[in-house]
C-alpha cells in the first residue's frame, strides 16, 4: 500500500488530478520553480518533486526528485479522495 501525504491541500490534490487529466506531467523546464509533489517528465521518465526547487536552474536529479510511475500517482490520488469522502 502507498504512503499517504495527509498534509496535501485540496488545491494540491486538484493540481495533481489536473496534471493526470492533461497528460500527467509537463516536460521539466530549467526556467521554472517546483513545489513538493509537482510532476514532470525528464528523459522520458516521470518524476515527482520531493524537495522544493525554489530557484530556476538545471536538472538536480535525485536531490529534488523521485522517479515515480503513473500507476503510483493514480493509486495515491484515489486513496486520498476515498479518505476525504470518509472524513
Amino acid at each position: 500500500m502507498a504512503d499517504f501525504n495527509f498534509t496535501q491541500t485540496g488545491q494540491q490534490l486538484q493540481n495533481d488530478i489536473n496534471l493526470i487529466e492533461n497528460g500527467i506531467g509537463y516536460a521539466f523546464s530549467s526556467s521554472q520553480t517546483y513545489a513538493v509533489g509537482d510532476l514532470v517528465i525528464y528523459n522520458n521518465k516521470l518524476w515527482k518533486c520531493s524537495t522544493a526547487v525554489t530557484s530556476a536552474g538545471d536538472w538536480t536529479g535525485t536531490t529534488n526528485w523521485t522517479e515515480t510511475k503513473i500507476t503510483n500517482e493514480l493509486e495515491l490520488i484515489g486513496n486520498i479522495v476515498s479518505l476525504m469522502e470518509v472524513l
